[in-house]
């Protein structure tokens, strides 16, 4: 069964007038039809953002629809049912066998408004959504975004009573200065997005800085030891950037969002996520985020090591950077410290025998252990990883080598191609170096 995306969220009436326009362009040339019809696209996706308008973001409108005296939070269950069940009476016209009928109608009410909504992140503008009952696992994918933000919601509830007003640990100030600037950033790109009516990709870009940036990166670089207190002004902050990510999802699975906005501290009578506005955003700090971006890269590459060579996690290890611009990594080597379970950091000038080598951009990591380290494995990582820089670099050459391409391309665009060569012949000097200190 197939359900227009450009109709789940208007009347029914859009889909008798599309199939007379149809009918209507017989005979047309067709560029004079495709035009019309990308005409058409635009003019649905518009009709799908004020109709979501109308029904999630206007509870005043709707209690008067509805009959409802008490606009805001109650509303929002009796708005959804009305919102499921005018869907579903949809289908039931739609869908002519009964059983077919029946499952999609239990799928709906078991995986819920929030959890189907969701699915609306797999959609292209302009194409009809292929939604199937038996597609589990698609169906699932909204019912798991719900379980992590109901999950980080727990952990954070859990940090209520152990607050404390000691100061706020360097490592804990870098990671929510990190976060707050990677907000900024997508609130620019969604606002970008709002105004080209690209709905899908707003989705997919909340849900990739709620479950990648917020659930998986800062929280866990805030979060303290066992049982231990969290510093008031981060935990505040974290609520902050909760109650702000609610509202960027919002408009897209509004019942569990207005649920968790509630949940994370108390609130006023009239306080409810539906009718409340937006702040202004500051533009992002490009520095702050360049360094968050290498500290993910370098964590998710010593956590790497760590496994091909059958490190334990628990296994405390000793770590020492040889980098020519140490002081990045003073900002951020508490975070990496915890995250990486090293006993201590260090920095070195030079390779450190027996120990378990790692590059990551232009830096190289020891990792010494009280284990003997297996130098077999790690050759043959580097060696993977040089030949795919050698081949990256040639491919470069050769595009800056096309006088053609140098002359016509825009200047940032050649000097975009001159940093990646700078770049790749930087990485395959230190790869060459950590090789020949295995030999």
């Amino acid at each position: 069964m197939r359900l227009a995306a450009e109709t789940t969220a208007v009347d029914g009436h859009v889909l008798d007038r599309r199939l007379r326009h149809r009918r209507n362009q017989r005979g047309r040339p067709r560029d004079q039809r495709r035009q019309l019809r990308q005409r058409e696209i635009r003019r649905s996706e518009r009709l799908v953002a004020v109709e979501h308008h109308r029904l999630v973001l206007a509870p005043e409108a709707n209690a008067a629809i509805l009959g409802v005296d008490q606009p805001g939070r109650d509303l929002l269950a009796v708005v959804g049912a009305e919102h499921v069940d005018r869907e579903l009476a949809r289908v039931d016209a739609d869908v002519a066998e009964p059983e077919r009928r029946a499952d999609l109608r239990l799928d709906a009410r078991e995986i819920g408004v929030d959890a189907t909504q969701e699915i609306a992140r797999a959609t292209v503008a302009g194409n009809d959504l292929l939604f199937d009952v038996k597609e589990e696992s698609t169906l699932k994918q909204g019912s798991f975004f719900i379980n992590k933000m109901w999950n980080a919601l727990k952990l954070v509830k859990m940090w209520e009573g152990r607050l404390t007003t000691g100061g706020t640990p360097q490592a804990a100030s870098f990671a929510a200065d990190w976060f707050e600037n990677r907000l900024n950033e997508v609130r620019a790109e969604i606002d970008e997005l709002y105004n080209e009516f690209k709905l899908s990709e707003i989705l997919k870009t909340v849900y990739s800085l709620i479950w990648d940036d917020f659930c998986s990166w800062y929280l866990e670089w805030v979060k303290p030891g066992f049982e231990e207190p969290i510093d008031a002004n981060v935990y505040d902050k974290t609520v902050d950037f909760f109650e702000k990510l609610m509202q960027l999802l919002h408009p897209f699975m509004p019942f569990v969002t207005e649920e968790i906005y509630h949940q994370l501290k108390e609130r006023k009578e009239d306080d409810d996520l539906t009718i409340s506005r937006m702040e202004e955003y500051r533009k992002e700090n490009a520095e702050i985020l360049r360094d968050g971006g290498l500290l993910k890269e370098v964590i998710t590459a010593i956590r790497d090591a760590r496994n091909k060579t059958q490190l334990r996690p628990k296994d405390q290890v000793k770590l020492h950077i040889q980098s020519t611009n140490a002081s990045v990594y003073k900002n951020i080597e508490g975070i990496l410290q915890k995250q990486v379970n090293a006993e201590s950091v260090g920095y070195v000038t030079e390779a450190v025998s027996n120990s378990i080598n790692v590059v990551v951009q232009k830096d190289k990591f020891f990792i010494e252990t009280e284990n003997q380290a297996d130098t077999s494995s790690q050759k043959e990582q580097l060696q993977k990883d040089l030949n795919y820089f050698e081949g990256f670099l040639a491919s470069v050459e050769k595009k800056l080598g096309n006088e053609r391409f140098v002359q016509n391309a825009k200047p940032e665009v050649v000097e975009i191609e001159r940093r990646k060569k700078a770049d790749a012949e930087a990485k395959i000097k230190a790869i060459k170096e950590s090789l020949e200190s295995l030999n």
